[in-house]
């Protein structure tokens, strides 16, 4: 099993309830990314798609979401003949996706975040597609399900615990590694005809599979040597990353991105040219294995604990200080407050009905006591000065009075003008209109 997050466009969509319902769409829908028929329906799983689509379109972090799967190597019936029966693989996979969430989320509840997952079978595997908001639901307030850098590790312990747990396939085993990585869109996107981007494509797949074979063949004993090789050639290596090799293309005169085992730094080129060594290295990695589960759990058990304490921190607070709020609506649930001698009610307190505590204070509240006095009196001089400021520049003879009248009379002055202007007009619009009259007769 492997698990995969999708990347997202940056910004907002502009039809976010648009976006969300393509999201869902294309999971619950009968074709696949090329348009075909599925073999198999997809199957809702868990969570509400209608829910998902109005809180994504609508919320506080309208067009966000994360999306991507946990994906199997294996076929249904191969799960089956592992855990043998189909009701053990139901089991399973729901106590992976639940597994999954609380990685995720570990200290939320069930209701501060809205997710959706869907089943799909129709590529010979098991693929476990997942939908999440990026809305904590209590509070209305960003959640991030996954940062690359930060969560990376904890998800990487996560898939190797599981795969180990229930015996699954492990992508990260020796004869996993590919010489090469194709490309994605070479699957998905076809272009028909000659052009630049046909031309980019065809080059690349051409060239990568040529030095895969070389490498296969012992041609290359390391990546610095295939380096050299290629810049004594027609070719020219223009970026070299710890995970690629560019290359420019002759014909274009741009960059060409390989990617891949052998491309990467430190690459062990006897992997691919020795089938002892590889069975070796197969040897090897299985006797580690174990070791390398038992750390993993202990990473994986701190690395939760401290994503924890930080989403309690974000979203819980409340639940610090004994309260619990639930929903959008703030509500606050907690105990009913217990007073010595008698229960009080919300209208009691409000009317300030003292409370009964016969307990002697302490010297901090003795101290907190004359500093609210201090208090008290600083702000009673402070009333006394705003009282005083207000009659000496807001009363009968005040400043402010002044302007004011000053204003209002001037106003009142051009108004009147306005109105002997406005009736002068009207008297000969009257007198021009008897002549009129007059006249036409």
């Amino acid at each position: 099993m492997i698990v995969k997050f999708r990347k997202q466009k940056r910004g907002v969509p502009k039809n976010p309830l648009r976006a969300a319902k393509g999201a869902t769409g294309y999971l619950l829908g009968n074709k696949d990314h090329k348009g075909r028929e599925r073999a198999f329906k997809p199957l809702l799983l868990d969570g509400s798609p209608e829910e998902f689509e109005q809180i994504v379109g609508f919320g506080n972090k309208a067009g966000q979401y994360t999306s991507g799967g946990l994906y199997f190597e294996e076929t249904r019936e191969q799960l089956i003949e592992k855990h043998g029966s189909s009701q053990a693989v139901d089991k399973m996979l729901k106590d992976v996706m639940e597994r999954f969430e609380e990685t995720l989320f570990p200290g939320l509840d069930k209701d501060q975040y809205c997710g959706v997952w869907i089943l799909h079978e129709d590529k010979s595997n098991i693929e476990l597609n997942f939908l999440f908001s990026k809305e904590e639901l209590r509070g209305g307030k960003r959640l991030n399900p996954y940062f690359h850098k930060e969560d990376l590790p904890r998800i990487n312990a996560f898939k190797d615990i599981i795969n180990h747990e229930y015996k699954l396939s492990d992508p990260d085993t020796p004869d996993k590694k590919r010489a090469s990585t194709p490309e994605f869109f070479n699957e998905y996107k076809q272009i028909e005809g000659v052009s630049q981007e046909h031309n980019r494509r065809h080059f690349k797949k051409a060239l990568t599979e040529h030095l895969a074979q070389l490498v296969e063949d012992g041609f290359y004993k390391n990546r610095e040597e295939l380096i050299d090789s290629l810049n004594t050639a027609e070719y020219k290596v223009s970026r070299v990353t710890k995970n690629s090799i560019s290359v420019i293309n002759p014909e274009t005169g741009k960059p060409t991105r390989l990617t891949g085992a052998i491309f990467e730094e430190g690459a062990d080129y006897k992997h691919f040219s020795s089938e002892d060594y590889r069975n070796e290295l197969m040897k090897r990695y299985e006797e580690e294995r174990l070791e390398k589960i038992k750390k993993q759990k202990e990473q994986y058990k701190n690395l939760m604990d401290d994503k924890k304490k930080d989403l309690i921190k974000r979203y819980n607070k409340e639940i610090n200080n004994g309260t619990a709020h639930q929903r959008n609506d703030f509500k606050l649930h907690s105990e009913p407050r217990r007073e010595i001698g008698e229960t009080r009610t919300r209208e009691q307190v409000v009317e300030g009905r003292p409370r009964q505590d016969n307990r002697k204070p302490n010297n901090n509240e003795r101290e907190d006591t004359a500093s609210f006095q201090k208090s008290e009196d600083s702000l009673g001089k402070a009333e006394q000065l705003r009282k005083r400021y207000i009659n000496e520049y807001s009363g009968k003879n005040g400043i402010i009075r002044k302007i004011v009248d000053e204003v209002n009379r001037r106003i009142a002055g051009k108004l009147s003008a306005k109105i002997e202007k406005f009736h002068n007009q009207q008297k000969t619009k009257k007198k021009s209109l008897k002549s009129d009259q007059s006249f036409s007769m």
